[in-house]
C-alpha cells in the first residue's frame, strides 16, 4: 500500500482500540491492525503497537493514559509511527469511559520525512541543534521541528507536529506575521525568519522556520561570591526535568597582569550576552571562573554542549589583547559526583587543579571530569572517534546514561 494509499483509506476514519489497565492485550478495529502492518493478527498486544511509535513518543502515550484517568474530557496528541521503514504522524484521541481503560482512535494524516532527509536538511541548513527551528512541507504542515523549538513556544512535539502554519496580515510595517495552528485548536505565536530550502528529489519543497525570540541576547546571571553562586547553582537544580542534569566547570584563565585581567572579565561578559544557551557564570577569586549549564543526561550531549558554551565563552574579539595563555578546566556534573550545589562547585575546582594546562582553543576538549566513571566515558568516546581497521565498538558503549 503507498502513501497516497493509506492516508485515502485511512483520512477521516478513526480506527478505534481500548486497553484496560494490567492486560497485554490491546482491542482494535480490523483496519488499525492491517495499517499497522501486521496482516496476519487476529489482536495486538500492547508491546505490537507500542513498538511502532518512535522511542521518545513512547513516553508522551504513557503519559497521556495516565492524564485520561483523571479528565473526562478528550486528550488529543501526535505520535509518530514507523510502518514498513516509513515515518508518519498519527492523530491520536484518547479518552476514559471506564474506570481502568482507556479508549482511543488513531488517524494518520501525512507522511514525514526520513531521518536521511531530516540530516541532510538539518545539516544544510541549520547552523547549531540548539537554533529553534520548525520545518513545513508545501502545505504549510509542520513535519520536523527540535527540542530547541519545543522549549521556546513552550509546547511538547506531539503538540505542534502536524499543526498548520498560518501566514496572517501584513502589520503596519509591511512585515507579515506567522503563527501555528494547532490540532487543538490553539493559536501559538511564530516569529520566526524563513526560508525556502529544497532537497535533490523533485518537488520536494520545504520552508525552514528559525525562531528569532531565541536567538536574540538573554539576560544572563553573573555573580561574585561563591554563596551567591552556589544558591543560583541549587535554584536551577530544582527546576531541571528528569532527563537533564547541570554541568558545573571551573576555569582557571591565567594573565600577565591586572589590565590583561580587566580585559579578559571584559570579553566574558561580552560573550556571554551572545551565547544561545542559558549559562551563569561566577567570578569567584583572581583569574578563577566557575560557572554551570544544563544538558541531556548522555555524555555525549553534555560534552557537545560544554563545547559549544566554552567555545562561545572564550572566543576572542581581538586575538592579540589576550596573548598566549595557558589555561585549566574541571567539571563535575551534577547527581553524579556531587549531592548538593557546593560540592559540585568544590569538586569542579578540585579536577581543575589536577587538570593539564591547555590552551584556551583546547580547553573544553580537554575538560577534566571529576568523576572516574565520566572520565572512562570519554575517554571511549574520543577513542572511537579514531578510525579503525577494526570493526567499531557497540554505539552503547560510547557514553554513559547518566540517568542509570
Amino acid at each position: 500500500m503507498t502513501d497516497k494509499d493509506l492516508i485515502k483509506q485511512l483520512q477521516g476514519f478513526p480506527l478505534a482500540w481500548h486497553w484496560i489497565r494490567n492486560s497485554s492485550q490491546v482491542h482494535c478495529d480490523r483496519p488499525l491492525i492491517d495499517a499497522l502492518a501486521y496482516p496476519s493478527e487476529q489482536q495486538l498486544s500492547l508491546k505490537q503497537l507500542i513498538s511502532r511509535l518512535e522511542a521518545e513518543q513512547i513516553t508522551y502515550l504513557q503519559r497521556a493514559i495516565f492524564d485520561s484517568q483523571n479528565q473526562q474530557q478528550t486528550l488529543e496528541l501526535n505520535l509518530i509511527f514507523n510502518i514498513k521503514g516509513k515515518r508518519y504522524i498519527g492523530q491520536v484521541l484518547i479518552w476514559r469511559e471506564q474506570i481502568n481503560q482507556v479508549n482511543g482512535s488513531i488517524e494518520f494524516i501525512l507522511p514525514l520525512l526520513s531521518k536521511a532527509e531530516e540530516r541532510e536538511l538539518i545539516q544544510e541548513h541549520l547552523s547549531a541543534e540548539l537554533i529553534p527551528a520548525v520545518i513545513c512541507n508545501q502545505n504549510d504542515t509542520i513535519i520536523w521541528l527540535n527540542q530547541a523549538a519545543c522549549t521556546s513556544l513552550q509546547q511538547t512535539s506531539y503538540q505542534l507536529l502536524a499543526s498548520k502554519v498560518v501566514h496572517s496580515d501584513a502589520d503596519e510595517n509591511g512585515k507579515v506575521k506567522h503563527y501555528i495552528k494547532s490540532l487543538g485548536g490553539q493559536r501559538v505565536p511564530l516569529d520566526a525568519r524563513l526560508k525556502s530550502i529544497h532537497t535533490n528529489a523533485p518537488k520536494r519543497r520545504f520552508t525552514l522556520y528559525q525562531l528569532v525570540a531565541e536567538l536574540a541576547p538573554q539576560q544572563q546571571q553573573v555573580w561574585n561570591s561563591e554563596a551567591k553562586f552556589a544558591q543560583q547553582l541549587a535554584l536551577a537544580q530544582k527546576k531541571l526535568s528528569r532527563q537533564e542534569t547541570l554541568i558545573v566547570f571551573a576555569l582557571k584563565l591565567e594573565h600577565q597582569n591586572e589590565e590583561a585581567s580587566l580585559r579578559l572579565k571584559q570579553l566574558l561578559l561580552g560573550n556571554l550576552k551572545k551565547l544561545n544557551q542559558a549559562i551563569s557564570i561566577g567570578f569567584l577569586g583572581k583569574g578563577a571562573i566557575s560557572g554551570f549549564l544544563s544538558a541531556p543526561k548522555k555524555l555525549q550531549l553534555i560534552q557537545q554542549r560544554l563545547n559549544q558554551a566554552i567555545t562561545q565563552l572564550l572566543k576572542p574579539n581581538d586575538q592579540a589583547s589576550l596573548g598566549a595563555m595557558q589555561s585549566q578546566m574541571g567539571v563535575s556534573v551534577m547527581g553524579i559526583d556531587a549531592s548538593n550545589s557546593q560540592q559540585a562547585i568544590n569538586h569542579a575546582q578540585k579536577a581543575m587543579i589536577n587538570a593539564e594546562p591547555k590552551p584556551l582553543d583546547q580547553l573544553a576538549q580537554q575538560a577534566s571530569f571529576f568523576d572516574s566513571r565520566l572520565n572512562q566515558a570519554r575517554d571511549k568516546l574520543n577513542q572511537s572517534a579514531i578510525p579503525k581497521n577494526s570493526k567499531p565498538s557497540n554505539k552503547g558503549d560510547l557514553y554513559i546514561d547518566l540517568s542509570d
